[in-house]
């Protein structure tokens, strides 16, 4: 970066026919002392390095170091014309500056190029410092000059980090457009296409987020390479076939796009990036592919979560596939919680409330994760597990609370056959034909499914009944799927409704103005379930883990504590109704209900638990049953209405 008048002594030493002038020449055409040409030759050189050379002859301009120093600061240049509006722009591109620099930076030319005061750099510093700082990254001062100082791979990820945050503060996602405006260049659009092609022939995947995470980190090496540093102290990877085919293929389209070439360095650094954030597309037990992504003792630990959670909740995860990839997940989050960031939720993909049994589990591996990485795991990783966790847990879950349905149908050579693929097709996720009727004879009370399909008028002692035409039409087999939507949801709200009053007990039962703030009511109601024997000491302490985990509180006004455990001696809720809301990790709330289960219950938790914060998610509900719940009868009845 040059000024003024440092660009002006520049151009006049391009423009010079012999190719060097004396000071006094220049400070003749540049209006102004000879003590300034001194100054403005010291300050171009400590911008550009030695590209005024002093000779008998006054100064000469190296026109080869000039347009070569001239070329490595475009990046720099493309910044400054973007004129950073806000602070964390403002952030983002003062460290990229002071560590692209090919000389320490002025802070007076720094409070130029940005047109703020000097002392607005120094309090950005003073931010800049504490970041850098996460990174190994060293901030040096020599009077009004800094610098940075560090190794190279941690000099990229420190001007990563800020690319990625300054686009984000911005657009609350990362947008590789975004990226390329800030980067500035067509090479950073086309990389994502790029990488997922290369990725794909490879055998390898990769999602979104991890997607923006590679465009990233390539854009940086790109940007590292052309100024002339080499990353080194890179961690080895494991070799496979997949990782060694898109390692070679994506350095060619790095160099490619960018018009860099890699050195080996690089290359190798690559596939420690894609070994970071690719994912083999089959993964199973022994699959030497696989070795590069994931480490054994990963995949050790993910299994001994597996069993636990098998033990407590009474839900099987296991499988290779499954176990293998969430191994991966569970490494690169142990990195992120090292390096202190995490990962971002893709925007409107949070099932906390929609499938809040799944994100229970997700909580309760994330606690296993802690207690035995010793890290701390955010929310947002949390969330993150429960997408892992979902995509398991969601088709057992399922298929345990599907609805069960017959087709009837008079026999006609194979109708009965096409009209049951049709059915379940329609009804594909909530139900399932498990039997197919041609008998008109049949006794249907001993038929035992939720609903029949039928084609004719039928009895079916008592089963809901379906009519659909033989060659049913799309307006029958939607109404259809909505129908057995509807049987399944009267089926959960039944079980739940009858299982979840026997949990109530008057003596659990309490409203009035709690008086005391969240934790304390924790302690309150947990004091009430263990005089009534319902739990033992220490019960408690194990709600409160969950709470530091993630609050059970909603926007809808209630909060469910409850532990991770399912120690409790007797099943039972205490509730408790405040009269004014009382803040619960910043939502107000209203309605307390704490829950205790037992190891008995572990077959009917998952139902139980989905079906009453279902209703609790509503505010309406809540308003109903804090309304309603003047006394213990009326809190019940509420209930009973809202399920």
């Amino acid at each position: 970066m040059t000024r003024a008048g440092e660009q002006r002594l520049l151009d006049a030493l391009v423009d010079a026919p012999s190719g060097t002038l004396t000071a006094a020449e220049l400070a003749e055409r540049l209006q102004v002392s000879t003590r300034s040409v001194r100054t403005y030759v010291v300050a171009a050189r400590r911008a550009l390095g030695d590209v005024v050379a002093t000779t008998r002859d006054g100064y000469r301009l190296d026109v080869d170091a000039y347009w070569a120093a001239r070329s490595a600061q475009r990046a720099t240049d493309r910044d400054a014309a973007r004129a950073p509006a806000t602070p964390s722009e403002r952030l983002a591109w003062l460290v990229r500056t002071i560590i692209t620099a090919t000389a320490p930076c002025s802070i007076h030319d720094l409070a130029d190029a940005l047109h703020v005061s000097d002392s607005t750099i120094e309090s950005d510093l003073v931010k800049a410092r504490a970041i850098l700082a996460e990174h190994d990254v060293r901030l040096v001062r020599s009077r009004a000059d800094v610098s940075a100082q560090g190794a190279e791979l941690a000099l990229r990820r420190a001007v990563r980090r800020l690319l990625v945050d300054d686009v984000a503060a911005r657009t609350q996602a990362i947008d590789v457009d975004d990226l390329a405006t800030a980067w500035g260049g067509e090479a950073v659009r086309s990389l994502r296409d790029r990488i997922h092609a290369v990725l794909e022939q490879a055998g390898l995947g990769v999602n979104a987020a991890s997607t923006d995470v590679l465009v990233t980190h390539i854009a940086v090496m790109a940007d590292r390479v052309r100024q002339g540093h080499t990353v080194v102290g890179v961690p080895d990877v494991r070799e496979s076939p997949s990782l060694e085919l898109a390692r070679e293929r994506l350095s060619k389209v790095v160099e490619e796009l960018f018009d860099v070439h890699l050195p080996d360095p690089e290359v190798h650094y690559l596939g420690f990036l894609l070994a970071e954030n690719a994912l083999p597309d089959r993964l199973s037990d022994g699959d030497d592919d696989g070795a590069p992504f994931v480490d054994d003792r990963y995949v050790a630990l993910v299994r001994t979560i597996v069993d636990r959670v098998r033990d407590v909740y009474d839900i099987d995860l296991s499988g290779d596939r499954f176990v293998g990839f969430l191994a991966m997940h569970v490494q690169h989050l142990d990195a992120r919680a090292r390096s202190r960031t995490s990962s971002t939720v893709p925007e409107g993909l949070s099932i906390r409330d929609t499938h809040p049994l799944v994100y229970e589990i997700a909580v309760f591996v994330a606690q296993q994760l802690q207690h035995a990485l010793d890290i701390a795991v955010v929310q947002e990783e949390i969330a993150l597990l429960s997408f892992h966790v979902g995509a398991r847990f969601q088709g057992l879950h399922e298929r345990d609370r599907r609805v069960s349905v017959a087709v009837h149908v008079p026999r006609y050579y194979d109708v009965h056959r096409a009209l049951s693929r049709a059915v379940d097709d329609a009804i594909d996720g909530i139900g399932k034909v498990d039997v197919v009727v041609t008998d008109p004879t049949t006794d249907w009370a001993r038929v035992d499914v939720d609903a029949v399909v039928s084609t004719v008028p039928l009895d079916a002692a008592g089963l809901a009944v379906l009519r659909v035409g033989v060659i049913p039409t799309v307006a029958e087999l939607d109404a259809l799927s909505d129908a057995v939507r509807g049987i399944a949801r009267r089926k959960l709200r039944s079980r739940v409704a009858t299982e979840l009053v026997d949990m109530f007990d008057p003596a659990l039962f309490s409203r009035g103005d709690a008086g005391v703030g969240s934790d304390a009511l924790l302690g309150i109601l947990a004091d009430r379930l263990a005089a009534s024997g319902y739990v033992v000491d220490g019960f408690v302490d194990d709600v409160r883990e969950r709470e530091r985990m993630s609050p059970t509180s909603f926007s809808s006004g209630a909060a469910i504590p409850h532990a991770l455990t399912t120690d409790a001696v007797r099943p039972g809720i205490a509730v408790h109704v405040c009269d004014e809301p009382i803040d619960w990790a910043g939502e107000q709330v209203r309605l307390v209900a704490m829950f205790a289960f037992t190891r008995a219950q572990r077959e009917t938790m998952g139902p139980l638990f989905e079906g009453f914060i279902h209703a609790l998610v509503s505010a309406d509900n809540v308003r109903t049953l804090v309304d309603e719940g003047t006394s213990y009868e009326g809190f019940i009845q509420g209930l009973l209405r809202v399920l």
